[in-house]
């Protein structure tokens, strides 16, 4: 265990001895509550100092035993910050400052972990409360005079991955195999990274293979751009939001006809929310009133809830576990997160205000907790009613079954925790190839595998067929079943069924109209809200957007013997693109995009700004650009690397401040990294290069340098001369002697609780997000190298990698300043300013 026993004398089962003091089932911060060292008389500790508080948190216990060593047991007290591992901004008063005492690779982790830190407390100093907030929503207590969460006796593991809901994506990462390792039931996550990575599939796929079920937030713009990490290529169940809306006091301000075919039902949460984002990859919508993020927490805690029940169950033995217990996860699974999708989209409540038809909705709960539900409609039988906002005459276009705008309908809770209670557990589907938006072109002659995998767990049977339509939201009438399986009795993993082009052509609309754009017509599965006139029908030439014309859809079912059906869906698309007829040369480049996408089946983004430089003098230029997962690639124009290419950055589980010790071997002892595919992905997984690449002579050689900067806070500089590599022994590129150099860690330190460096006036951070900048500061013809980092300085070095002097210049507004801390660059504003 990472903390000590409260007492020698008592024990609980299922927990080793003296740690379950008050027999609740649970070990956690309450079993502290009566220890002098966490909760002394006239307590002066972090929660309750000078503030009047009298509860407890977990920073109460990371600022009383995160120098506790269990093997001698004696208990130091911090000295400073304590980074991942032992330095000299880190040390504890009994140098326990790296001891981990539960071997999990993590030194103290009491209460989660500060991936963007680089620490063990995840606390959020500049007080943005979005992960706060996150936890409310889904698990914040009940009876304590406030709202409870949708899952109030969930435990809770925080982990911090950024000040707000924006980080980088290898935090992120690094943060689900942690709590994956660590035995954790959901990953909720509200976040839009800045990036994508190769270890964020890696990721996503480890916790999805040892049952964690990830819950991601579509975001928050009113669009259909695909927000990471919800937009993964597999394994997250993406939620948007939709509100509340009383459409009878509307009535007033909708002018006729529509005022007159309102419901009259009063409110209802079955309008999209007007922040909430759309697109191919949503699953359920959420009723919640601070869009995106808030249906993200209160879906986590329904997910609790089914996930909850499904274990009372095996516990009852009524119930089969999806997974055995295994090593290093003794519980097993009770049920997986394959099946959670299912039971959470096949239990929705379907929003379909395409035309006067009633839906088929799923929602209608029996007054009998052990029933299952019957079905509900969502819509008044006559007309269609969700006027989007108020806005007469404009609506999103949900339609029977699944749309981008609402997925397959509003979450039931009640339906969905039920569905497990009764076994009503549906098949599972899951499609990992082709890629989301993979381009199968149907006039390329080729055959495209659909792959993945199809099981029914909880039956003894099963069949599936696969189906292709065009558009984004097919309607059900226009789907075209490309494969019916035989019945099987045990899972198929691998090619599921085989799209021909043929197959594809002849969905793709061929006939020219008002509506059309290349040949190709826009239908009504398209990406904007339809214009409608009485009686309900689309305005002659109003169309689509656009960018769905060659999108197409995916769909398998599978259909178990007791008759639950089970499905998954992807959106592709269909084009043929000649590139640039003049140099025959097609686009996109499809060695580039092997290369960067293929390495471990994994893909990265190019994050940085793609920048043309002639690095060897030839007079021909190269593409040089940085990815996410801190390569940096050089790109010939047939789409070939130049040798020695790709360049990188600091590996990513050493990239802390260098006066740490590097923690890959400490980080050795995570679980995770046991695993071949997360150990071969970290290998090749380095501090994100996100600011655009600088090519430059510094020296007035004659020669091009590489220069380049990370999320970590390291710049580099590599040498592209063949003769000057090869006086240091190495190969072009080369590293140059004094590089990397580094930003002054001391600025952007997390401090030690209670007196933490880092609040709401000083909301900095590791790492260079802007782009170096090559120039000649003294007139002496060589360049120096400039670079802004995110806390808040500028930094200068030499081409020998010296700090120029001067620098860094702290960036500051003087007159709104009142002090700067000169060790730390800690601001203090003039509040009269």
């Amino acid at each position: 265990m990472t903390l000590p026993p409260r007492t020698q004398k008592l024990a609980s089962p299922g927990f080793p001895p003296c740690y379950d003091l008050n027999h609740d089932g649970v070990f956690n911060l309450e079993d502290y509550a009566n220890d002098p060292r966490v909760n002394p008389p006239n307590h002066t500790l972090f929660c309750c100092a000078g503030s009047g508080h009298t509860l407890l948190t977990p920073e109460d216990l990371i600022e009383v035993f995160t120098c506790w060593d269990g093997a001698t047991d004696p208990r130091g007290t911090s000295l400073g910050t304590l980074e991942a591992a032992p330095g000299a901004a880190a040390s504890c008063s009994n140098g326990a400052q790296n001891v981990d005492n539960d071997g999990n690779g993590f030194a103290h982790d009491i209460a989660g972990w500060n991936f963007m830190e680089h620490t063990n407390d995840p606390f959020d100093e500049p007080n943005y409360s979005h992960g706060t907030g996150e936890a409310e929503d889904s698990n914040a207590e009940a009876n304590i005079g406030s709202d409870p969460g949708t899952c109030p006796s969930c435990m809770v593991m925080p982990l911090k991955v950024g000040d707000s809901f924006i980080a980088d994506v290898n935090d992120f990462d690094q943060a689900v195999l942690y709590a994956t390792d660590n035995q954790v039931s959901i990953v909720q996550e509200a976040l839009g990274t800045l990036n994508n990575s190769m270890l964020n599939q890696a990721a996503l796929d480890y916790a999805y293979g040892h049952g964690v079920t990830v819950i991601s937030s579509a975001a928050d713009e009113e669009a259909s751009h695909h927000n990471q990490p919800a937009s993964s290529e597999n394994h997250t169940i993406v939620v948007n939001s939709t509100r509340e809306d009383d459409l009878d006091s509307q009535a007033s301000n909708i002018p006729a006809p529509f005022n007159t075919l309102l419901p009259g039902t009063g409110k209802t949460y079955l309008s999209l929310n007007g922040c909430t984002n759309y697109g191919g990859h949503i699953d359920v919508t959420v009723p919640s009133s601070a869009c995106s993020s808030e249906a993200t927490g209160k879906s986590s805690g329904m997910v609790g809830l089914i996930i909850s029940e499904a274990k009372n169950l095996v516990a009852e033995g009524l119930m089969q576990p999806f997974a055995a217990p295994s090593a290093g996860f003794p519980d097993g699974v009770a049920i997986s997160p394959d099946e959670v999708k299912q039971v959470l989209t096949m239990t929705a409540d379907d929003i379909d205000f395409e035309d006067a038809a009633p839906p088929v909705g799923r929602g209608s709960a029996p007054a009998d907790h052990t029933s299952a539900c019957t079905p509900v409609t969502t819509d008044p039988p006559g007309h269609p009613d969700n006027f989007a906002s108020g806005n007469a005459g404009s609506r999103f276009s949900t339609i029977a079954g699944w749309d981008q705008y609402t997925g397959y309908g509003r979450v039931n809770a009640s339906c969905a925790v039920r569905a497990v209670l009764v076994g009503n557990i549906p098949p599972v589907v899951d499609i990992t190839s082709p890629r989301w938006y993979a381009n199968l072109d149907s006039t390329s002659g080729l055959s495209f595998p659909v792959q993945g995998s199809v099981a029914a767990p909880r039956a003894t049977s099963y069949t599936y067929r696969v189906q292709i339509a065009y558009g984004v939201q097919p309607h059900e009438s226009d789907w075209t079943t490309v494969y019916t399986s035989p019945v099987e009795t045990t899972a198929t993993n691998g090619t599921l069924a085989t799209l021909s082009s043929a197959e594809i052509a002849a969905i793709m609309p061929g006939a020219t109209s008002v509506c059309g754009k290349n040949g190709h017509t826009i239908d009504p599965n398209g990406d904007e809200p339809d214009q409608l006139s009485a009686p309900y029908t689309t305005v002659p030439g109003s169309c689509q957007n656009y960018w769905d014309q060659y999108t197409f859809t995916v769909r398998i079912q599978a259909t178990d013997n007791d008759g639950r059906l089970g499905e998954d869906r992807r959106s592709l698309q269909s084009q043929h693109d000649a590139g640039d007829p003049a140099t025959a040369n097609g686009a996109p480049v499809a060695s580039l995009t092997q290369q960067i996408s293929d390495q471990f089946g994994y893909s990265t983004d190019g994050a940085s700004d793609p920048l043309m430089a002639d690095l060897l003098g030839d007079n021909q230029n190269e593409l040089v650009f940085g990815t996410s997962s801190g390569m940096v690639y050089a790109m010939r124009a047939d789409g070939s690397e130049l040798p020695g290419f790709p360049i990188h950055s600091t590996p990513l589980c050493a990239s802390q401040p260098p006066d740490a010790a590097p923690p890959c071997a400490q980080r050795g002892a995570e679980p995770a990294f046991h695993d071949p595919t997360i150990a071969a992905v970290m290998q090749h997984s380095y501090s994100a290069v996100m600011a655009s690449v600088a090519v430059g002579d510094l020296d007035h050689s004659g020669k091009q340098e590489i220069v380049f900067a990370d999320m970590a806070g390291y710049i580099y500089a590599y040498e592209m001369s063949q003769s000057y590599c090869a006086s240091l022994g190495a190969a072009a590129p080369c590293l140059r002697p004094g590089f990397p150099v580094h930003e002054n860690f001391a600025f952007s330190r997390q401090g030690a609780p209670p007196n933490f460096n880092r609040n709401q006036e000083n909301r900095v951070q590791f790492g260079f997000i802007a782009s170096p900048t090559l120039a000649d500061l003294d007139g002496d013809g060589k360049l120096e190298i400039i670079a802004g980092s995110l806390d808040r300085n500028l930094y200068a070095f030499q081409r020998d990698g010296t700090t120029r002097p001067g620098f860094p210049v702290l960036l500051q507004a003087p007159e709104y300043v009142s002090s700067v801390n000169p060790a730390t660059d800690q601001l203090t504003l003039n509040q009269s300013v």
